[in-house]
């Protein structure tokens, strides 16, 4: 786990203008896999900066120091949260756990396709969240989420 000087350390090499534009971390595997990709970036990143917020991948932010330290620094310092547990990795219920635990805003989201069954595991599938079909339908129900967040 990160101390407090670490992640310090971290927030420095965030620049000024990410600083003052509202963040969404978004939490997801990075299998590559095309599917998940395309409801990414055709589904969440357009609605999340519709609502004017930065939408931050860790795979996609360029640093030099350890992974683990920046999305800690993410999962702290972001004014909302994603997680989306399609493809059941690990490190994303581990990512969820600590923004519950931290009691930072987040959302739950997940794919219900063929391969991809909208199952949630028991400690999570009591919180509100988002069971998607399409690229459409991933838009429009996340889209009144965040209405919701921002009224």
């Amino acid at each position: 786990m990160s101390s407090l000087k670490e992640l310090k350390k971290v927030a420095s090499t965030v620049s000024e203008s990410e600083k003052h534009k509202k963040t969404c971390f978004v939490v997801m595997s990075f299998s590559g896999n095309p599917i998940v990709e395309s409801y990414y970036n055709l589904g969440v990143k357009p609605v999340i900066e519709k609502y004017d917020y930065k939408c931050i991948r860790i795979d996609r932010v360029h640093f030099t120091d350890k992974i683990t330290d920046k999305i800690f620094y993410y999962l702290e310092n972001s004014d909302l949260i994603i997680v989306d547990l399609t493809e059941d990795r690990p490190n994303c219920y581990f990512e969820l756990g600590y923004v519950v635990a931290k009691n930072r805003p987040f959302i739950i989201q997940r794919l219900d396709a063929p391969n991809y069954q909208a199952k949630f595991e028991f400690d999570v599938k009591d919180y509100p969240h988002i069971i998607y079909k399409t690229i459409s339908d991933l838009k429009e129900k996340l889209d009144s989420k965040l209405s919701s967040f921002t009224s």
